[in-house]
């Protein structure tokens, strides 16, 4: 069987009859920048790092990525931004667990729903915890702490930057698991939290490494366990909690790369490529691990794992112990 095609008979099988929208949005991608939003103010560890992997991927997708800060509502309105954009791989968010996992399961109002209004691209790096106590409580591991807290049930006080934090939610699941209880100290900052602790005035607290490496060094601070699941780089002495007597703890401040759902899955792959091999470079890999940072890339799949994972799991805890805002 023949068909006319413009006055000229060409086979029928040869004519390729695929509605308009199955066609590729482009074939050229990336044919112009692309914006990648950060839903926080500059400043801190995840603007820098986001630059970082912006300056590096650009030049191998012929491409400027333009990092844009977008703060507002605790990392809403930039992720809301994301999440209506076009799906043509031009605008990505570059996220943290709070803007989507934790915050999400905090207040139940955000207007955007992770696992539905993203496609995963990559992990970028992860940035463990340190448990640290002042050098002068007298404890030397996590089995001591826990010991003296089962001794002592709500004496030992661990600060936080405030309430819903990462440093929040990463004690409470500590003593969740290991049938702990201590007394929580939010305050307004990071910053007093360590004049305290060095003070003696509170006995706990989950830091980023890089925010109190130094004490460690000097003997001000003893660090008793990373919160990951695998040691970390910058630490490698020091065990983790799941090592060190609580099987199953596990909590990562990850950063990773994300894009409007329903973008197409050659264009995910395209980025996710790139990304990975940035991230491959061992210069990188060190210069991170300086900054308390742990590069660790991952499939798209993966990454849709692990947000799928831990908003179950961490749903469960932020209900236990009342964080969540109706």
């Amino acid at each position: 069987m023949k068909v006319w095609l413009a006055g000229v008979v060409v086979p029928l099988g040869a004519v390729c009859l695929q509605p308009a929208w199955a066609q590729p949005l482009d074939v050229a991608y990336p044919s112009k920048p692309i914006r990648m939003i950060v839903p926080l103010p500059p400043g801190g560890s995840v603007d820098p790092t986001a630059r970082m992997l912006a300056a590096r991927v650009g030049p191998r997708l012929k491409q400027q990525v333009v990092v844009e800060n977008m703060p507002g509502g605790s990392g809403v309105i930039g992720a809301e931004t994301v999440a209506r954009a076009a799906a043509d791989g031009y605008t990505l968010l570059f996220a943290t667990p709070t803007i989507v996992v934790t915050g999400p399961l905090i207040n139940k109002k955000v207007p955007y729903q992770p696992l539905r209004d993203f496609d995963p691209v990559s992990l970028v790096v992860s940035n463990p915890f340190v448990i640290v106590v002042p050098s002068s409580l007298p404890v030397n591991s996590t089995g001591d702490l826990i010991a003296l807290a089962k001794r002592k049930p709500g004496a030992l006080m661990f600060g936080t930057s405030g309430e819903g934090t990462p440093q929040h939610i990463a004690v409470e699941m500590f003593m969740s698991l290991a049938g702990i209880e201590m007394l929580h100290v939010p305050y307004k900052g990071g910053g007093q939290v360590q004049v305290d602790l060095l003070g003696g005035r509170i006995q706990v607290y989950a830091s980023s490494i890089i925010g109190v490496g130094q004490h460690v060094k000097n003997g001000k601070l003893k660090a008793i366990a990373v919160t990951t699941a695998r040691r970390a780089a910058a630490m490698p002495s020091v065990p983790t909690l799941a090592e060190s007597g609580v099987p199953g703890y596990e909590f990562d401040t990850w950063y990773a790369v994300f894009a409007p759902a329903k973008t197409p899955a050659t264009i995910i792959g395209r980025l996710n490529s790139e990304i990975v091999a940035v991230l491959s470079d061992p210069e990188l890999v060190k210069s991170m691990a300086e900054q308390g940072s742990d590069i660790r890339s991952s499939t798209p799949a993966a990454l849709g794992t692990i947000v799928k994972t831990e908003t179950e799991r961490l749903g469960r805890l932020v209900e236990k112990i009342g964080l969540v805002e109706r």
